[in-house]
């Protein structure tokens, strides 16, 4: 009884029941029996990087990768901006 009563208050806490949340716990991946009624695995896989294109400015237009940018060194990428020239104050201009 005291195992059904946790159970239940763990459904309603959590959304997964005991055995669940230790499964887990133990394996660090989200886990529940609700997946299997759903017809999928019990454990989910763990989610995958996904691979950020890098884009680079090209002759009249932008280039974009995934894997190695081609050059030597590397071109900077699009949302790199050069430092900005500093600008003297204006009494100093007009002397």
């Amino acid at each position: 009884m005291p195992l059904a009563a946790a159970n239940g208050v763990s459904l309603m806490l959590t959304g997964r029941a005991v055995p669940d949340l230790l499964v887990s716990g133990v394996s660090g991946r989200d886990c529940s029996i609700a997946y299997l009624d759903a017809g999928e695995r019990y454990c989910r896989p763990e989610p995958q990087p996904v691979a950020q294109p890098r884009c680079t400015r090209s002759l009249g237009s932008v280039d974009c990768w995934v894997g190695p940018v081609p050059g030597n060194p590397p071109p900077q990428d699009v949302g790199d901006a050069r430092p900005a020239a500093p600008v003297e104050p204006w009494p100093a201009r007009a002397l």
